[in-house]
């Protein structure tokens, strides 16, 4: 029994580490300004970018298991989980200060305007605009004021799910 759990951590923990690696990079190359208003070829060039940079990893990892599909598959999918949550992680922080007027590229990041989420999410940029300031006691919004459009809410409308339990939405587009 300790064996087979210990066959099973070993890829989980390289996974991760993998994971860490490609997510701090991925969130690395996101700081420095892959997605740049300045090189549109480039900006064009940023999901195939990361694209092949999981893929390369991904390829690397599977060099280490050409029998073993079971472990090779717990590697990957530590791998892309972690992955995922940093780089969503990351990206939902700025976009959460965007929303909230924070002055992100004048205090913070240099980089980090509301271009890149514009890329990374497809959202249009005259929808990413700051949301107005909520009322100090209830914490609501305005009444009829305009929202800025939620990049991470995109594939979890209701009335495109294909399946919905309790206020969870999925497969929304």
């Amino acid at each position: 029994m300790q064996h087979q759990l210990n066959a099973l951590y070993q890829p989980i923990k390289q996974g991760l580490a993998t994971g860490a690696l490609l997510g701090g990079l991925l969130v690395f190359l996101i700081l420095i300004g892959i997605p740049s208003q300045e090189s549109e070829q480039l900006a064009a060039a940023t999901l195939p970018l990361f694209a092949a940079l999981a893929l390369f990893f991904g390829w690397r990892l599977a060099r280490g298991y050409t029998q073993d599909w079971l472990a090779l598959t717990i590697n990957v999918l530590a791998a892309a989980v972690l992955t995922n949550f940093l780089l969503m992680s990351f990206l939902g922080i700025i976009n959460q200060m965007h929303a909230d007027n924070v002055d992100v590229v004048g205090d913070y990041f240099a980089r980090m305007s509301t271009y890149p989420m514009q890329v990374l999410s497809g959202v249009p940029r005259e929808e990413l605009h700051p949301n107005p300031p909520r009322d100090p006691i209830t914490r609501e919004y305005p009444p009829n004021t305009e929202l800025r459009t939620n990049p991470f809410q995109l594939f979890t409308r209701a009335e495109y799910a294909f399946f919905s339990v309790a206020g969870v939405h999925l497969g929304g587009f």
